[in-house]
């Protein structure tokens, strides 16, 4: 019980970090990836508040989940890490493409 509770925290820390760190590299890439010089950056600077807060909270609800259905349900260590890598895929799949679309909307 208490190393399923250290590697909670650990495992916690880590994917808040990775998450931060993710929202701060979309930023500065999308700001490379822009066309023109002169673009409203409002909406990029919206979001990027907004994954920042995502950031903070999300990996803290998805971790205590699946610890819980760990515990409870007997869901295996494998399933518990596999689910967690994938939210945090899916994260970095979607900062790509808001500001892939981000950068659309503000070139036209």
């Amino acid at each position: 019980m208490e190393n399923q509770i250290a590697f909670q925290h650990s495992g916690l820390t880590f994917l808040i970090i990775a998450h931060v760190v993710v929202a701060i590299i979309g930023l500065i890439l999308s700001h490379v990836g822009e066309k023109s010089i002169i673009t409203d950056r409002k909406n990029k600077y919206i979001f990027f508040i907004l994954s920042l807060m995502y950031s903070l909270v999300f990996p803290q609800i998805v971790i205590s989940a699946l610890l819980n259905l760990h515990l409870t349900w007997g869901v295996s260590s494998t399933v518990f890490r596999l689910c967690t890598w994938g939210s945090f895929v899916i994260y970095v799949l979607l900062q790509m493409l808001v500001y892939r679309v981000l950068n659309r909307i503000e070139e036209d």
